[in-house]
């Protein structure tokens, strides 16, 4: 009996929304160009007020034997970072979906390792592991993280990150910076309620993708984060964004019951914990900012479930 053919490799799409950052762009697209599997297209959905040179991000990929092909979309008028993701997914092509932040580098061999995380057929989605400097000096927090986020706010992504694991290894959640078969997007986009930086949209997509597939971390492939050494998340903005999105994200894919409020309060709890030991007033203002939003939007109050896609 002969052997049954080889599948062909999967066909990768990486899409990377971009806004007013050439230098770390630049950065990101050599990466994603000099892989030891060639990635067969690249898409930048483009926010910047005045388009970029193709040819600029071209040579951008350097001299590699395949590079990938180039898809360059000037989209100014998106909301953010959800509606530049969801344009982005609407012109790929590949087997497999990408998604990763301008300020971010993967290793010449990260789509190598990724692809065979995607060999089970029941796997959806899937990352690599994460090294942000900035994020790993904040230990304490990290510790804060794992305690304060129980029940169906646990992440088991945040907790690996902590604990990189040696091999593939199940998750129920996945970072910004992640991949997902094809088909996932068939039944779901991310939310473009969530506008400008779209804090927790990684979160919230995730989380419907895992009621569905299987997520794993494949910690063979790294990705860094290059971002800058002041943290988004000490202004007083963005921590009331996270503080709201948190009621968004529980009121709109949980169901109410005791134990998903006792797991809610307690989260909130460990904010106003975080924003104590940061020691700065922006973080305690943005704590009350959130919870007034909350207030406003109303603590019972469901927003509109996003539908799969038809």
């Amino acid at each position: 009996m002969l052997p049954s053919p080889a599948a062909p490799p999967l066909k990768i799409s990486v899409i990377i929304p971009t806004k007013g950052r050439p230098a770390a762009l630049t950065q990101a697209i050599r990466s994603v160009a000099e892989q030891t599997v060639p990635v067969a297209e690249l898409i930048i959905v483009d926010g910047t007020s005045q388009p970029a040179q193709e040819a600029e991000l071209a040579a951008a990929m350097g001299d590699v034997p395949r590079p990938p092909r180039l898809v360059y979309r000037w989209a100014p008028e998106d909301a953010g970072l959800t509606a530049a993701r969801n344009r982005g997914v609407g012109l790929a092509g590949g087997d497999i979906i990408q998604v990763m932040d301008d300020d971010t580098t993967v290793a010449p061999d990260y789509f190598e390792q990724l692809s065979r995380a995607f060999e089970p057929a029941d796997v959806g989605g899937a990352a690599g592991r994460l090294i942000d400097p900035v994020a790993e000096a904040h230990g304490l927090r990290r510790w804060l993280f794992r305690c304060c986020y129980v029940g169906p706010f646990r992440q088991r992504a945040a907790e690996l990150f902590l604990w990189p694991p040696r091999a593939l290894t199940e998750t129920n959640t996945l970072p910004g910076a992640s991949a997902y078969r094809r088909e996932a997007f068939a039944q779901f986009r991310f939310d473009e309620a969530l506008t400008g930086p779209g804090v927790g949209e990684d979160l919230d997509f995730s989380y419907r993708v895992g009621n569905r597939w299987r997520l794993v971390i494949q910690p063979a492939a790294q990705i860094v984060h290059h971002r800058s050494p002041e943290e988004r998340q000490a202004s007083r903005k963005n921590f009331a964004d996270k503080v709201g999105f948190y009621h968004y994200h529980f009121r709109k894919n949980m169901g109410g019951s005791p134990v998903e409020w006792a797991a809610y309060l307690w989260l909130n709890a460990g904010f106003a914990l975080d924003a104590l030991l940061r020691l700065r007033t922006g973080p305690l203002l943005g704590l009350l900012d959130g919870w007034r939003r909350v207030a406003r939007r109303g603590l019972l109050s469901r927003p509109p479930r996003v539908p799969p896609v038809t």
